[in-house]
């Protein structure tokens, strides 16, 4: 039997599959959460798409917004350029 740290994750130490990060940020698949990962680094964004340094009341714009990241992320970039119309995968899929 395996030893379980007190540090390991409360899914993995009940048994419960870990949920992908782009699931639980409310992204539609993995493909557009890593397209939206590398966006936010290439054009100097912080991880709700918002420029670095932007402060947020209570600390996330999520805390009073009541949205996935992915949807405040669209709410305030909803043309996604973070999609391009020739891309099917960023690379970082597998």
């Amino acid at each position: 039997m395996r030893a379980i740290s007190m540090g390991t994750p409360v899914a993995l130490r009940f048994g419960q599959k870990k949920v992908p990060e782009w699931q639980t940020k409310g992204f539609p698949d993995q493909h557009e959460f890593h397209a939206f990962q590398k966006w936010t680094q290439e054009n100097h964004r912080n991880e709700y798409g918002d420029g670095l340094g932007t402060n947020y009341t209570g600390g996330d714009p999520l805390f009073y917004a009541h949205k996935t990241h992915y949807e405040y992320a669209v709410d305030k970039n909803p043309s996604k350029p973070w999609i391009k119309p020739d891309q099917t995968c960023c690379g970082n899929c597998h």
